[in-house]
């Protein structure tokens, strides 16, 4: 905090010196801070606009591959690279709003050492001077400063001019605004001082409604990101402002009612829908929903017998190698049109007999029991999209005529497998 001070104080003393008002120098303060971070804001906007740019070719990307994370992950890391975006973006003006604010709370508790420029020692021993006035204040109290300005501005100046001779600076320093004292801590003091933190969530109120509206990443993302992080930003600024100095407040304020100014004003020199095909965007999200609605289930404890059952017969499919025939059945009614040609397989080869279920308690698991050349496995419907995809056998028969269509893809791992649809109604 205190390296966060050296190098923010000089800049409040200098807006101080500019404006000979601490409520003027904390809002040119914090104007000359989002100057300085205008680069950063406009490459986060060209960074975000890419991002969206490019979430038709991901959406398709998590259509292809649905239920694979793996295969996901990959082809995006890829696109990222190509496209030359940085996931990590976002988080910098995050990042560097808490070190601004925790310069500010630091700058803001200790205005004889960065404002007005105060020896240490100086200070140490009117601090000492203010802690034998009032035996309320805590030693450790971050206050302790706004205390001793107070004190000398209250009618004690000739108490501590034996520890500093010169208090004429510290008398004329004003620590009101508009006739509010920014020195004021809520949780101190209470009455009208609540205004200030109802004021800074307020602010971050306005200013999280218009991200969600405006910007281009952001209003892209489900209901739960947007309105997530707008309780969020205000339940933070709502609490965090009952403990800090008015001023920081104030600082919070005029930063919020700029990031909205900034907002809009890139949204109108970048705009996001010169470089987003929104009707590509529009009509892949719908189908990425749609997917997932589709095969959306109830989802099993972790420690569900059927879950469990799910995942070892997954790991078992895929630790055999050379598997020639595999059928997939939706559920126990479906082995009817495959048992003509299981009864010959099994009658004239000794081919295994790989057979996929939806269904734990298919007859085919029964079957698997009394033939070693049939093995059974349980896979339901949102795992076998995976499986599906990784498919590494030589024949696969299905009574499922929409594959490719719809969320049961072909597999990417084999391109030469051999897809036969089995009719309904045929044995």
């Amino acid at each position: 905090m205190e390296l966060l001070g050296l190098l923010f104080g000089p800049l409040m003393r200098m807006a101080y010196i500019i404006t000979k008002d601490y409520g003027l120098a904390i809002i040119l303060f914090t104007i000359l801070t989002k100057i300085v971070l205008m680069p950063i804001s406009i490459w986060v906007q060209k960074n975000s606009i890419k991002m969206v740019e490019m979430q038709p070719e991901i959406n398709r990307i998590k259509i292809n591959h649905f239920g694979d994370k793996d295969a996901i992950a990959d082809k995006e890391s890829k696109l990222y690279k190509e496209k030359g975006y940085s996931p990590l973006a976002s988080l910098i003006p995050l990042a560097l709003q808490i070190v601004l604010l925790m310069g500010v709370i630091e700058v803001i508790y200790h205005p004889l050492t960065y404002v007005l420029k105060n020896d240490e020692a100086v200070i140490e021993k009117m601090n000492e001077v203010t802690l034998s006035l009032d035996k309320n204040i805590d030693p450790d109290s971050s206050s302790l400063q706004l205390f001793t300005i107070e004190k000398i501005q209250n009618g004690y100046e000739s108490e501590y001019t034996e520890v500093n001779s010169s208090l004429k600076e510290i008398k004329e320093f004003d620590m009101k605004f508009l006739g509010f004292d920014l020195s004021w801590v809520t949780i101190e003091r209470w009455g009208i001082t609540i205004l200030a933190p109802l004021l800074a969530g307020l602010s971050s109120l306005v200013m999280s409604a218009c991200q969600n509206h405006a910007n281009v990443l952001q209003s892209e993302q489900g209901n739960l990101n947007k309105y997530g992080m707008l309780v969020l930003s205000v339940a933070l600024s709502l609490y965090l402002g009952m403990f800090v100095p008015s001023g920081v407040a104030l600082y919070w304020v005029v930063s919020n009612i700029i990031a909205i100014a900034t907002l809009y004003g890139l949204n109108y020199f970048i705009n996001p829908k010169k470089y987003v095909d929104y009707e590509a965007l529009n009509e892949t999200s719908k189908e990425l929903k749609e997917l997932e609605a589709s095969t959306k289930k109830q989802r099993r404890k972790y420690n569900d017998p059927l879950r469990i059952r799910e995942k070892n017969d997954y790991n078992r499919f895929f630790s055999i190698d050379n598997k020639h025939v595999v059928f997939y059945s939706e559920s126990n009614g479906f082995y009817k049109y495959y048992a003509g040609t299981i009864e010959y397989i099994l009658e004239h080869t000794n081919i295994p007999i790989h057979y996929i279920t939806s269904d734990p308690n298919d007859n085919i698991f029964n079957m698997a029991k009394d033939n070693e050349q049939i093995q059974a496995y349980f896979i339901e419907e949102t795992k076998l999209i995976t499986l599906m995809m990784k498919m590494d056998a030589d024949i696969v028969l299905m009574t499922m005529p929409d594959l490719g269509s719809f969320h049961i893809k072909r597999s990417y791992v084999k391109k030469d497998i051999e897809y036969i649809y089995i009719p309904h109604g045929i044995g």
